[in-house]
């Protein structure tokens, strides 16, 4: 086909059949085939409708991020291929429009925003400009070179441009790009801009100890780490809503908030520290701020910046744990320090690509962290009131779950959910009682909390999917005993619960209703993207946070899905885990944080 062009020069046009230097002959611009147009045509078609598949698709995190990502490579390469094969353009042609990409691009990366830069602007940019160049070529086909040129430069400067004056704000919880202007304020710089309020509390010395009651939430998820709260009976929220107590800007950071008594502790980043901040939870007003944990602030382009863990309290102290590995212990009346440990360097360990997420747990006289040191140092026990080491295990070096005390088989103990497997582990002095080790060691790394489902059975993430194990010992033997699998559950980072023979939780986004016995969905609905959610067993019914930050009732019914109400709570992207104590749900993300009563004050509606 091309010999046949070649030969009909064709009249008016700028170019000719004659040898170009480089050595390629060039076919008149408007005899050109458009079937040369329609292969690129179809490749980019196929890139986007499969990078918009992946997103509705159910696919696991690290799936989905791969599939993107080999898309991405397949479209680059097939048109580096095309564009330097296209016979009907110069050697020197290919390689001007070749450099006037990579330059504006380039140019785009250098002078935009810190948090874009070259890769960043080249993976969102790219496809688009590929897109608009092909969709020119096909107007420009019968124009010369120099207005196809012109085209694809004007694409190119004009989405590298557009890209170059934005900021990257990192990614959904489907891992869809996040953007806005760069001269628009952050959320933490509108926090600094917005001040901070006073709690009118008395002096340190003449405010009482806080004590600890079963209404209080007191750790990550409740002390149990279920994220059950009884004493919520169902109400009407049409003809009752809740009422909004008070709503204030906070640091950046994805802790959520304990509550005990009239106060709630959470942990923010101020500035270039972590800190540790008190709130009065009637007025939302600061009690203390504690900015001495750790000067290192920590921050990753895809899931933002500050510190992940949640706080923990016990006997009028806090524990917190920042994003590189400091563990502290404070007042909890005052915010003074009683004791620091630096536990990754104690570990001789590397802070996790996310940030260490894992949140203290309070256990007996100890205090437990995961490190992720080799050797024995993946594990760290310390005495809750000196500080002082007290054991150190063996484990894995990645997890973003919290250390969980478990009752199994008769025999109280930690149980460590981490890249090498599942370890249980005696509370005593850090022996290992048994280890169930993971298929996919190194590769798969756990962010979510185990759950009961009987004695001696519980269930896990695991992979994409979930996990049902049976644990059986005799005397010092255990054995660990997989009942089911399961991919009709892919709860990525977001917490699922458990209510009676059912779980419940958010499946790639999605509500769905697993049962306990195989692993088989029952129903899957509501695409409340991933947020978290709390049990209300007494209500028989889920509360969940979205991921756009709305408020949303549904019955537990393992028949179907029924929406029963929901508000608007905060703005912002909402990964946090909400808490609910003394009837005041308290919500929060890196930008703001909200308190509402959630006390009936009309008749209860009957369940349903």
């Amino acid at each position: 086909m091309d010999e046949q062009y070649a030969e009909n020069p064709g009249v008016g046009n700028l170019t000719s059949t004659s040898e170009r230097p480089g050595g390629s002959a060039t076919v008149p611009a408007q005899q050109r085939p458009p079937l040369r147009l329609l292969v690129p045509t179809l490749i980019l078609i196929a890139y986007w409708a499969v990078t918009e598949a992946s997103y509705q698709l159910e696919l696991g995190m690290f799936y989905r991020f791969v599939t993107r990502m080999i898309v991405l490579l397949v479209l680059l390469l097939f048109f580096l291929f095309w564009g330097f094969t296209r016979r009907h353009f110069t050697v020197g042609q290919r390689g001007l429009t070749f450099l006037f990409i990579i330059g504006t691009m380039s140019i785009a990366g250098l002078l935009g925003d810190t948090s874009t830069g070259i890769p960043a602007t080249a993976m969102v940019g790219t496809p688009i400009v590929l897109s608009l160049s092909v969709a020119w070529l096909w107007y420009a086909r019968s124009r010369d070179f120099r207005v196809e040129l012109l085209g694809i430069t004007a694409a190119s400067v004009t989405v590298f441009g557009l890209i170059a004056l934005m900021r990257w704000d990192g990614l959904d919880g489907r891992q869809r790009t996040e953007m806005s202007w760069r001269w628009t304020l952050k959320p933490e710089d509108r926090f600094r801009q917005t001040g901070t309020t006073q709690s009118m509390v008395p002096a340190a010395d003449q405010r009482p100890q806080l004590e600890e009651t079963a209404s209080d939430w007191v750790s990550f998820r409740g002390g149990d780490r279920e994220a059950v709260v009884c004493g919520i009976t169902p109400c009407d929220w049409t003809a009752s809503p809740p009422k909004e107590l008070w709503r204030r800007r906070v640091g950046p950071g994805w802790s959520s908030v304990i509550a005990v008594g009239d106060h709630l502790f959470t942990q923010e980043q101020r500035g270039d520290r972590e800190a540790a901040v008190c709130y009065n939870a009637k007025t939302g007003d600061e009690v203390w701020v504690h900015s001495g944990g750790s000067t290192e602030r920590f921050n990753d382009s895809l899931s933002g910046t500050g510190p992940r863990a949640t706080p923990s309290f016990r006997e009028n102290r806090i524990y917190t744990f920042g994003a590189t590995g400091q563990l502290e212990c404070l007042d909890a009346t005052t915010g003074q320090p009683h004791w620091s440990q630096a536990a990754f360097k104690l570990a001789a360990a590397a802070v996790p690509q996310w940030g260490s997420s894992t949140s203290p747990a309070i256990i007996d006289d100890l205090v437990v962290v995961f490190a992720g040191g080799k050797g024995d140092n993946s594990l760290l026990a310390f005495d809750r009131l000196t500080g002082q080491l007290r054991w150190k295990t063996a484990g894995g070096t990645v997890s973003y779950s919290t250390p969980q005390v478990m009752t199994l088989g008769g025999q109280r103990q930690i149980v460590m959910h981490d890249d090498a497997g599942l370890n249980g582990i005696r509370i005593e002095d850090g022996v290992r009682l048994w280890h169930h080790p993971s298929p996919h060691a190194g590769s798969f790394q756990p962010m979510l909390q185990m759950h009961l489902a009987s004695t001696d059975q519980f269930i896990l993430n695991w992979d994409a999917g979930l996990l049902c194990l049976k644990t059986h010992h005799e005397g010092d033997d255990w054995k660990i005993q997989e009942l089911w699998k399961s991919n009709k559950m892919k709860p990525s980072f977001n917490d699922f619960v458990i209510h009676g023979d059912h779980i419940y939780g958010l499946d790639d986004g999605i509500l769905a209703c697993v049962d306990v016995a195989k692993g088989r969905r029952l129903w899957k609905a509501g695409r409340y993207g991933f947020g978290q959610l709390l049990m209300l067993p007494d209500a028989n019914e889920l509360l969940i946070l979205s991921e756009r930050g709305e408020v949303i009732r549904v019955a537990a019914d393992p028949h179907e899905h029924r929406e029963l109400g929901q508000f608007k709570a905060i703005e912002g992207k909402t990964w946090n885990h909400p808490s609910l104590a003394h009837g005041r749900l308290v919500v929060r993300n890196g930008e703001e944080m909200a308190c509402f009563d959630l006390t009936p004050t009309l008749e209860p509606e009957k369940t349903k």
